[in-house]
């Protein structure tokens, strides 16, 4: 076997120590799990090579969710991931990060009494997508169904059924919120679909 393509098993996963495993979890060996039992996983969760997930607070990943290799989630002031979000490949989701303008010491190795720190939690609704190598910085809130496109920097909460793009990201256009949802329902429904 090709153990380069191959997933965790079951009882490995279960060995990770999670909060919480739905079914059918696909983890792929070479991930990073640092304050695992703070981190709850849906059924049918994929997590692709190289992720680094860290949770110093709780990090919640929803059913049907996919999260592409080599993404980093910070959940220093947790994370959720809603049902079929999806994460592409190379995202950075960061829920604390230090105030690169603020007068003071940047970096974790210095004591947080000699930094400024921007803190909050993410959440990414149902149905969103966060295209590759995009960032989201704290406190975001994605919308319902939103997206983000490929490369983007998102710093503000995006609306449901959203399309957005840019450095920083702005809304270029709408997604069909009937379609998908009439589409989730018969994947649920459906399993031969």
């Amino acid at each position: 076997m090709n153990r380069n393509a191959a997933f965790l098993s079951e009882a490995e996963v279960a060995q990770i120590g999670f909060a919480k495993v739905g079914r059918g979890p696909k983890i792929h060996p070479s991930c990073v799990f640092v304050v695992a039992d703070k981190i709850s996983l849906g059924d049918n969760v994929r997590i692709d090579p190289f992720c680094v997930i860290t949770a110093a607070e709780p990090l919640r990943i929803g059913g049907n969710v996919h999260i592409g290799s080599h993404c980093s989630i910070v959940a220093a002031a947790g994370v959720d991931i809603s049902d079929f979000a999806s994460v592409s490949h190379g995202v950075r989701l960061f829920s604390e990060s230090d105030d690169l303008a603020a007068s003071a010491l940047i970096g974790a190795q210095v004591p947080r009494a000699l930094r400024v720190i921007k803190s909050g939690q993410i959440r990414l609704a149902a149905h969103s997508c966060i295209g590759a190598s995009a960032i989201v910085l704290p406190g975001v809130t994605v919308g319902e169904g939103a997206v983000v496109g490929a490369l983007s920097l998102v710093r503000a909460d995006l609306e449901p059924w959203s399309v957005n793009a840019g450095v920083p990201s702005r809304q270029v256009g709408r997604r069909d919120r009937s379609a998908v949802l009439s589409l989730s329902r018969a994947l649920i429904n459906d399993k031969s679909v």
